[in-house]
């Protein structure tokens, strides 16, 4: 069994390795990559010029506005060009002076709103002035895992090249990096709670006002420093929804463009092509698993898909769902939530009854990755607190639902989307549901899926414009018509 909790994100990345080969056939193998040489396998970096990682049957994914397949940037791009001469490629995801901090659901490959910039002053009190939108733009780098176990961030300084939007792809030359320390949950101290990446910095190539710079030293003497710093640690979301708000973000020393990048691929995680694929078809195997356990259709192929998981399957293993939840648990449990972050398992548009059935059992996953449970004598999900003692969970998630009955578990899976939802108004860890991202300054894009959210927002200066705005960042929209439907 993989094992893997979410908020342990050092065994993420391990955890997604394992899961591209645990489902593969014994003839398929992951090539190692070494990027920080050269782009020698040309295998694991070819690069596709037109969609791929969303080029899947329609039961796991829809297309796009002119039923073309949707192009994935982080996926079906590569990390750079020329590594040698310091030339990558950015996933652009918030552009210089843009009003409105972007993010890119890996799932669908589609850029959404995080929440709306507004003046905010320094909460460190280090920066004296007000700290609003980037003069810089922020971005992501394909295929790559910071040591977090989230897309390699990057910071491009110059201007944002003509027609380049959120969402697309541009060369641009590194400069160099910087150490952030991120405080996803406070209180946060010297000697623990922060985690620790590497950003890096980079420019445009276009922008002739930077055509000399080539490091930080003659980058710092060019921008405001200072205000990049405040921004870096203020604009990007501060815990807004404590009594005396605190910062989300440090930033710590400047590294080179050569420590900084070995530092991202010897700490972080490079995928290549046959491993993404090869996850992809285990993620898929699992998804089609599940779903043909629980629903006899009508498909030709659903007992050809289910032969193999039945192996090792006890024989009353699907005798009904009480019988069934506990051995998916046990066995599949990790690999599905760790598929859930990469890889969509439905399609609104071809099969609504397949789609909002992965969607309630995601949201019942994601209580459990947050280290919640469900309490089947009191019929609720609650919090399953760290044992300091035992150095375990207090509550054993699987041992809890083998004691609820059929109705029991089900209830269980119909509060999940408002469990998370509550989270998300109390500004603590959770997630958050997305249909169309059509709210002011959205992306209006299609999402249809559970978005991560760190409850690090905006604390704007003025009271009222900060009140408007952090409704707009706690909003969820998960249907209300919908509902889980019961299954025996």
């Amino acid at each position: 069994m993989i094992s893997c909790q979410f908020n342990y994100s050092s065994f993420l990345v391990a955890c997604v390795a394992l899961l591209a080969v645990s489902c593969s056939s014994s003839k398929e193998k992951t090539e190692e990559v070494v990027p920080n040489k050269k782009l020698e396998n040309k295998i694991a970096y070819q690069q596709i010029q037109s969609a791929g990682w969303l080029k899947v049957p329609k039961r796991f994914s829809f297309k796009g506005e002119y039923s073309e397949y949707i192009h994935h940037p982080f996926f079906d791009e590569i990390p750079g060009s020329d590594f040698d001469k310091k030339i990558l490629n950015a996933i652009i995801l918030t552009p210089k002076n843009s009003e409105h901090l972007y993010n890119l659901d890996l799932p669908s490959g589609q850029v959404f709103k995080s929440f709306t910039f507004c003046p905010q002053e320094d909460i460190a009190g280090t920066f004296s002035g007000k700290v609003k939108g980037p003069n810089f733009s922020l971005g992501i780098i394909p295929r790559i895992l910071d040591q977090t176990a989230t897309p390699q961030k990057i910071v491009i300084f110059g201007e944002v090249p003509k027609d380049l939007k959120p969402g697309m792809v541009s060369p641009v030359s590194l400069l160099g990096g910087i150490v952030e320390l991120e405080c996803a949950a406070w209180p946060c101290t010297r000697t623990g709670g922060w985690q620790r990446r590497i950003v890096l910095l980079a420019k445009f190539l276009s922008d002739e006002k930077f055509e000399k710079i080539d490091d930080i030293s003659s980058l710092k003497e060019l921008i405001d420093w200072p205000y990049f710093k405040a921004f870096m640690e203020n604009g990007q979301g501060v815990h807004s929804g404590l009594a005396v708000p605190k910062i989300g973000y440090q930033v710590k020393n400047s590294l080179d463009a050569a420590e900084a990048l070995n530092t991202v691929f010897s700490e972080g995680h490079v995928f290549s092509s046959l491993e993404l694929f090869s996850m992809r078809s285990s993620c898929h195997k699992i998804y089609d698993y599940l779903y043909d356990s629980l629903h006899k259709n009508k498909d030709p192929n659903r007992q050809r898909r289910l032969e193999k998981f039945n192996k090792n399957a006890p024989a009353d293993v699907y005798k009904d769902f009480k019988n069934f939840l506990p051995f998916f648990l046990k066995n599949y449990g990790d690999r599905y939530f760790t598929c859930s972050k990469y890889v969509r398992p439905s399609n609104p548009f071809d099969n609504p009854q397949r789609h909002w059935f992965f969607s309630g059992f995601s949201a019942f996953m994601n209580l459990r990755g947050l280290n919640f449970y469900f309490s089947c004598n009191n019929e609720a999900w609650g919090p399953n607190d760290y044992d300091f003692e035992k150095k375990g969970l207090i509550n054993n998630f699987e041992k809890e639902i083998s004691k609820c009955s059929s109705s029991q578990l089900n209830f269980a899976f119909e509060s999940a989307p408002n469990s998370l939802k509550s989270l998300v108004k109390q500004n603590r860890a959770s997630f958050r549901y997305l249909t169309f991202d059509n709210a002011p300054g959205g992306s209006h894009q299609k999402i249809y899926g559970w978005i991560p959210f760190d409850g690090l927002g905006p604390y704007c200066k003025n009271p009222k414009e900060r009140d408007l705005l952090r409704a707009d960042f706690q909003t969820s929209y998960f249907p209300d018509d919908i509902r889980w439907t019961s299954i025996d």
